[in-house]
């Protein structure tokens, strides 16, 4: 998984800066339509989303990883790091206490604060603020909620404190009580956005096996030529897989029987990022 460099402050905020303006020009709003009834449909939120936030993710998911199809693609979805249900600005203690590049106080407060009129110059309102949006697929926004976790995709060495067990597809972090100031906030995400779930540890495994054992036809899911090739780079990674995991499950087995359907071999295709590490 890669760090989300954001350093795109200057834009962003040009972008939401007119938002929030048109918004403020109203004799009348609150707090829900700053972001729901307004920014939601806006063309701001299609320029932020298409030419910042996308671009700089690399057009992936913040969690898994999956690339989009396109700037247009269903599956991407905005993920407000700190949610839009919090109530005040007491409850962001936990989402600024490890210091994430950008994600303080400096940047960002509470909705109803903005709205009030007492945040101070460079603040933005939590519900639109650059600082508070990442990118994430359905299924990984959807698994995540409301619930806090941790988010060290904002560390700028995130990707030395993750590492892949390459036979069985499982992500973990390592143990680093300075980075995360003695919480154990990046299990909290992998456990809540279940990113070591059957299906997924079967895809990143089929990506490892195919760039570590490439044959003269082909390596990587994304070079197989047809659907023998394909059944064969999945049965050679899940025997990889059963070796090295004791503790292999029917679940996990189902998984990699599961990718050999059209449909989620294609998902299986926008996990490109596993074959570059």
């Amino acid at each position: 998984m890669k760090s989300i460099a954001k350093i795109n402050d200057t834009r962003a905020n040009v972008i939401i800066d007119r938002y929030l303006a048109s918004i403020r020009s109203k004799k009348w709003f609150n707090t829900d339509d700053i972001y729901k009834k307004h920014f939601t449909c806006s063309p701001y939120k299609k320029d932020l989303k298409n030419n910042i936030l996308l671009p700089e993710q690399e057009y992936r998911c913040c969690y898994c990883m999956k690339r989009f199809n396109c700037p247009t693609d269903s599956d991407a979805t905005i993920e407000h790091l700190i949610p839009r249900s919090t109530k005040n600005n007491s409850d962001f203690t936990n989402y600024f206490a490890i210091s994430y590049p950008g994600l303080t106080s400096n940047n960002v407060c509470h909705t109803d604060d903005y709205k009030a009129g007492i945040a101070h110059l460079g603040q933005y309102p939590h519900h639109v603020a650059y600082h508070n949006f990442a990118i994430a697929c359905n299924s990984c926004n959807n698994r995540r909620r409301t619930y806090f976790v941790g988010f060290p995709f904002l560390l700028p060495d995130y990707c030395q404190h993750v590492s892949y067990n390459r036979k069985t597809g499982k992500i973990s972090w390592f143990d680093d009580p300075k980075l995360f100031d003695g919480s154990p906030e990046s299990e909290l995400m992998v456990n809540l956005v279940e990113l070591n779930r059957p299906l997924l540890k079967a895809i990143r495994a089929v990506w490892f096996y195919g760039k570590d054992h490439p044959t003269g036809n082909y390596s990587t899911p994304d070079t197989v030529h047809n659907i023998q090739e394909r059944k064969e780079l999945i049965y050679n990674a899940f025997g990889a897989a059963v070796d090295a995991n004791p503790d292999f499950t029917q679940s996990d087995m189902d998984s990699f029987i599961n990718l050999e359907t059209e449909g989620i071999w294609q998902d299986v295709l926008r996990y490109d990022y596993f074959g570059s590490i």
